[in-house]
């Protein structure tokens, strides 16, 4: 296995953010950005199926979780055409959906033309330590996925340790 290209990382994040269900619900209500929105401007529904197995992935960090019955339910909602089911979760998915991995699943999944999808989860709020394990985690499965999402931020630079970053840099040709 090998990582082509890790893009968008600009630091990492400082604090989690919760927010409760009637703030999210407002906060979705106010954004009108749905799939059929991206389906229109960038032409996804005219994406044939490959036949080949294509595998994309979320990670999320911090205490984000993935809800099944969220994600089913925004699917529905929005037509996706896909059954939104989670293929696999590497590590624990237990908590309360966090809007990061939430937001992640549902459009990654709502717009990929029914490729399998798995979760990769890591509760602890050690950032660092966990985005080493999950390269570890990636690179050490036979089969991958091609496309994964990190949604994750922030605008401190060194957030994590030079041993960290350097482990990071070294092992991703």
């Amino acid at each position: 296995a090998a990582i082509d290209t890790f893009a968008g990382f600009h630091g990492f994040p400082l604090n989690p953010v919760v927010v409760d269900k009637k703030l999210k619900e407002k906060l979705q209500a106010a954004g009108k950005v749905d799939p059929a929105v991206f389906r229109k401007t960038y032409n996804v529904s005219a994406v044939p199926k490959t036949g080949k197995q294509n595998i994309q992935a979320i990670a999320q960090f911090q205490g984000q979780y993935v809800d099944d019955k969220d994600l089913a339910d925004f699917c529905t909602k929005y037509d996706a055409g896909s059954d939104c089911k989670i293929s696999k979760y590497i590590g624990k998915n237990e908590q309360q959906p966090g809007i990061e991995s939430m937001l992640d699943t549902e459009y990654i999944m709502s717009l990929s033309n029914e490729a399998e999808t798995w979760v990769y989860s890591y509760p602890n709020f050690d950032f660092c330590a966990d985005l080493g394990t999950f390269g570890s985690d990636v690179t050490g499965e036979s089969t991958f996925p091609y496309s994964i999402s990190i949604s994750y931020g922030s605008q401190k630079i060194d957030y994590c340790s030079k041993t960290i970053t350097t482990r990071l840099s070294d092992d991703i040709p």
